[in-house]
């Protein structure tokens, strides 16, 4: 079985998986079943992403979950990595 590292994101429900930022228009194409799109995106390093970090010349991005469950069903062990999106960063 491969594993799949994810990261902590405080929107993500207990049964999710944060799959990372992804435009409006990726996150339409995705084959995820379970997909949903959260509010606020993250820097890999914990910080609230800013529209003038974003990729594409400002395109907005919203963080993406998927169902632990349904990454498991697709052959992924999902690993939580650890990160500076951690309850520490964000209760400063």
């Amino acid at each position: 079985m491969n594993t799949l590292g994810y990261t902590a994101h405080t929107e993500a429900r207990e049964d999710e998986i944060y799959m990372g930022n992804i435009s409006e228009k990726d996150f339409e194409e995705l084959m995820w079943n379970t997909k949903r799109k959260g509010n606020t995106p993250y820097h890999i390093s914990g910080h609230l992403l800013k529209r003038d970090e974003t990729p594409k010349g400002g395109v907005t991005l919203f963080p993406l979950f998927v169902k632990k469950e349904e990454v498991m069903q697709m052959g992924f062990t999902p690993i939580l990595l650890p990160s500076a999106t951690t309850d520490e960063y964000f209760s400063q």
